[in-house]
């Protein structure tokens, strides 16, 4: 289950609990520009604090990406480590 909320400036927070588990991060807060969304959290990963980016690339209606990267440098380097293609049945 999850809940959003957009701030004045345009932005989404964006809010997931699990059932079985407790979530790694409070919230995300980003936004979409036409095709393409980004939204950014954070996480403890092998003990360390590093921001995440979430990514969704739709320009292609048929075949949208959903991906995931780490940075552990405050965004100056990002480690693409998850990529999700989708595709219609």
């Amino acid at each position: 289950m999850g809940a959003f909320s957009i701030s004045s400036d345009g932005k989404l927070a964006i809010t997931a609990s699990e059932t079985s588990s407790k979530s790694d991060f409070d919230y995300l807060i980003g936004n979409w520009s036409i095709d393409e969304g980004e939204f950014f959290g954070r996480e403890v990963v092998a003990d360390k604090d590093v921001i995440v980016k979430f990514h969704w690339d739709k320009r292609d209606l048929e075949a949208p990406i959903y991906s995931r990267a780490f940075s552990a440098d405050a965004g100056r380097t990002w480690e693409w480590n998850w990529y999700s293609n989708f595709s219609r049945r």
